[in-house]
């Protein structure tokens, strides 16, 4: 849970994670605040999108607003997908060979680049370094893009799968991959998190630039 709500705001969150929709009333209910104090703390996560209301009918009475989650709201819980991965990879590892796993993660960047393809065609060479900072960005991976003296630079300064990476270091490779294919062009990475640098630094040389 995301230490920067204030406690009450956790506990709705946790409500609303319980027991899915939920009025005002039954919020201040639960929780042993006034109506109004319930508003408040809703309005403050529903403009950091993590709250979402929607309108329920009931007979004859008035309408109620009945708040539930967002899908913006699943970054506040804890997730063990490295663990899941990790596993996963292990069995084909075991069962099937290194090749195996060499083979799913070849399958698993090519498909990502077929879907992600669409989003830089047609652009010039900055342009589609941007738009990978971009990607990477919503992959959770904290990306940042710099251009300056002719040259495109991509930051990562969160490796999403990087639990994961510390086992399959081919994945570090394949990301890179992906990439240069999405740039058309080779990229260098020049910093790595696995080799103990702060953030992983993609360069693109400027002779390169369209």
């Amino acid at each position: 849970m995301d230490k920067n709500l204030s406690a009450t705001r956790r506990e709705i969150v946790q409500l609303l994670k319980q027991r899915g929709g939920m009025t005002v009333d039954e919020m201040s209910q639960a929780l042993g605040i006034s109506s109004v104090g319930v508003r408040q703390h809703l309005g403050v996560l529903e403009s950091d999108t993590l709250v979402a209301a929607t309108t329920r009918r009931q007979g004859l009475g008035r309408p109620v607003q009945v708040y539930r989650l967002t899908e913006d709201a699943e970054a506040l819980f804890p997730h063990r997908y490295d663990e899941l991965a990790n596993a996963l990879l292990d069995h084909i590892a075991a069962l099937y060979g290194d090749a195996a796993v060499e083979a799913v993660l070849e399958a698993r960047k090519n498909r990502m680049i077929a879907d992600l393809r669409p989003r830089v065609e047609g652009k010039p060479l900055q342009e589609r370094a941007a738009e990978v900072a971009q990607i990477l960005e919503e992959a959770g991976c904290l990306a940042q893009f710099e251009f300056h003296d002719g040259q495109c630079v991509i930051r990562e300064c969160h490796c999403a799968l990087g639990k994961v990476a510390r086992r399959y270091p081919q994945i570090c490779r394949k990301e890179m991959e992906m990439i240069s294919a999405l740039l058309g062009q080779p990229a260098t990475r020049e910093q790595h998190q696995r080799a103990g640098d702060p953030y992983c630094l993609y360069h693109i040389v400027a002779e390169s630039l369209d």
